[in-house]
């Protein structure tokens, strides 16, 4: 299953190597959550938890590949980088328990503190509390413990997609 999280919506793609199933959008996203719930991560889980039941109350997941700011940040934090670095980001593993202490810390922060975090960009810092959350939701309703990190986007993806079907 790969994964967007948007800032309105959440894209996931389920397939098996270059077969995709299916395709879905819901409407949760990290500046929507933010939204209505601003801070309030409980509450955020609440509602991720809620969105997510039917859509993954009955998949199988062998893995979870993340792409987009959310997943590509997490990681620029856990290294403690000062810039980006693709070769870095792109192919890491994240562990539910690294994500789980990225929240933790970050949720004891201000927002003005949250923009002084090495590796989280200062736009990102007022959405990232909702975007963890509903990644750690979506780990939690597939039954996964990792994601795998692409910095490559969907786009590129259905670009691939349509040059290999020629």
């Amino acid at each position: 299953m790969v994964i967007d999280i948007g800032g309105g919506s959440t894209e996931f793609i389920f397939g098996k190597s270059k077969e995709i199933s299916e395709f879905n959008s819901i409407n949760l996203g990290a500046v929507r959550l933010t939204e209505s719930y601003n801070e309030n991560v409980e509450d955020m889980r609440k509602e991720a938890k809620r969105m997510l039941a039917d859509l993954l109350k009955d998949s199988n997941v062998e893995q979870l590949i993340g792409v987009g700011g959310t997943v590509t940040t997490l990681v620029s934090i856990r290294e403690e980088l000062e810039s980006y670095d693709y070769n870095s980001i792109h192919g890491a593993d994240l562990s539910k328990r690294d994500i789980i202490k990225i929240l933790d810390d970050l949720s004891l922060l201000s927002l003005k503190e949250r923009r002084e975090v090495i590796g989280l960009e200062a736009k990102r810092a007022d959405i990232i509390l909702a975007g963890i959350v509903i990644l750690l939701e979506i780990m939690e309703a597939s039954g996964q413990v990792t994601v795998k990190v692409s910095d490559d986007s969907i786009l590129e993806g259905i670009v691939y997609g349509a040059i290999n079907r020629k």
